[in-house]
């Protein structure tokens, strides 16, 4: 696919020009056009309330500041923890992979209110290495083939067997289990456990991406518990949809000491006043059930957004992305 839309040339990658004019002109807020690109100008990470951020401890505050903006006009605001947090163990493989790594597979429990949600993590921790492994998370928004706990399945998607090879661990949630890639159902995960399925929800409400990554900091929680795992060094990984909510998961949590977002695009590492590619108005028409309400608010009218995503990456520091 990207050999179709990309070629190489003496001045780097070029969009092929035929696959401009036919994606342009048959998919209506999409633009892959330079020269459509408006004018823009992007809000300042480092002022805040007409003053200039100068110091760690000022950088502190505007980082709140941000999370805060984004929570209320992006993704929504989580709830964190649930009333009380249990992990069960379902496997304890030793010899999984054939002897070179640990298979552990763990159901994340949450109660809340007398109600019950769960979702499972597949964690593989490297045989060889001594002491505790750094890990690799995925948030997982393809078929959960690909990341099978058998090993009967491979698939380049979650390279298990290259990553315990080189002694880091490996793990993967699913997102459907915290809540369901569809409009009409994303409330049936996470976002139930907290709501009891309540009708009415403030537009600044959590959507599927920020349940997605509220499953990640569960996740979490279990690392911390495991003396096998460098919980210190544990990175949130994901790709396109699940990019989006790996950038909004190691914002939310900064015990991620890395975040590795493939292909995000809107609503993830794309600027959103660039008008290039995905725009606000079509994700949030396609997409609805991934953003809170708000969002979709600023629909052509980007530029009024109090934030933009460079400043969802400048957040992350002084930790990696």
């Amino acid at each position: 696919m990207l050999a179709l839309l990309f070629s190489a040339t003496q001045a780097g990658w070029q969009a092929n020009p035929q696959i401009v004019r036919d994606t342009t002109g048959k998919q209506p807020g999409f633009n892959y056009e330079e020269s459509r690109v408006p004018p823009y100008t992007l809000p300042d990470p480092l002022t805040s309330g007409g003053t200039t951020v100068r110091t760690p401890a000022e950088w502190r505050q505007r980082r709140t500041e941000i999370l805060e903006l984004f929570a209320t006009h992006v993704y929504g605001r989580s709830p964190g923890r649930p009333e009380r947090l249990r992990f069960e163990v379902l496997e304890d493989n030793a010899r999984a992979m054939n002897g070179a790594s640990t298979l552990k597979r763990i159901a994340v429990v949450s109660l809340q209110a007398g109600r019950e949600h769960r979702f499972e993590l597949a964690l593989f921790l490297p045989n060889a290495r001594q002491g505790p492994a750094p890990v690799f998370l995925l948030l997982n928004n393809r078929p959960i083939s690909n990341t099978d706990p058998t090993r009967r399945e491979q698939s380049d998607f979650w390279p298990a067997e290259q990553v315990i090879a080189r002694g880091y661990g490996i793990a993967a949630i699913q997102v459907s289990d915290l809540a369901p890639d569809d409009k009409e159902r994303f409330r049936e995960g996470a976002i139930r456990l907290f709501e009891n399925g309540a009708s009415a929800r403030p537009d600044t409400a959590w959507a599927a991406l920020a349940a997605w990554a509220w499953g990640a900091s569960r996740a979490m929680d279990y690392f911390v518990t495991d003396s096998r795992v460098d919980a210190r060094h544990v990175a949130i990984v994901g790709h396109s949809r699940g990019g989006k909510a790996a950038l909004w998961a190691g914002a939310e949590d900064e015990r991620f000491a890395l975040v590795i977002s493939n292909d995000s695009g809107e609503g993830g590492a794309a600027l959103t006043r660039r008008h290039f590619g995905e725009t606000l108005a079509r994700i949030t028409d396609a997409f609805p059930h991934w953003f809170a309400g708000k969002y979709r608010t600023f629909s052509g009218r980007a530029d009024a957004l109090p934030v933009d995503q460079h400043m969802l990456l400048a957040w992350m520091a002084p930790r990696a992305v």
